[in-house]
This record gives structure tokens, sequence and C-alpha cells, in this order.
């Protein structure tokens, strides 16, 4: 009688390989460095937020002294009657 062939036997394999984890690790490594870059860096949003809270504190004064000087000569102008 006919013998019959076993089907090839193939192993299918689950789970991931060892090229797939590296591509995967060096593709995290990237982005975290881009991240950490994009936050810590010389142009990043700490150094931003810094720069811009040192430019709202400077505008600040600045408002605070024309305001004074503004009030200041009003007065001197009103006591000399220039102003009603």
């Amino acid at each position: 009688m006919w013998k019959k062939r076993e089907p090839y036997l193939v192993k299918k394999k689950n789970g991931i390989t060892l090229i797939a984890l590296v591509v995967t690790i060096v593709i995290l490594i990237i982005l975290a460095t881009i991240s950490i870059n994009a936050i810590i860096g010389d142009n990043g949003l700490i150094t931003n937020a810094k720069r811009a809270e040192t430019e709202y504190t400077h505008a600040k004064v600045w408002e605070a002294m024309e305001m004074e000087y503004s009030s200041y000569w009003a007065d001197k102008a009103a006591k000399k009657g220039l102003v009603s």
C-alpha cells in the first residue's frame, strides 16, 4: 500500500526575535534622547520657561517704573496748576 507522507514539520515561532527586540530598544533610545534634548537642551522647554519668566519680571518692573514716573510728573503738573 501507499505509505502516507508525513507533512513537513514547521515550527511556528511565537514571540519576538532578538533583532526585533534590539531594533525596538534602539528606537526607544533615540526617542528618549530627542525628548530629553527637547526638555533640557539649550533651546528646550525649561530654558525657554526660565527666559520667559525673566522677561516677564523685567517687563513688570519696567511697567511699574513707568507708572511711577508718570504719576510723579502728573502730580507735579497738578501742583503747578497746569492740569486740572
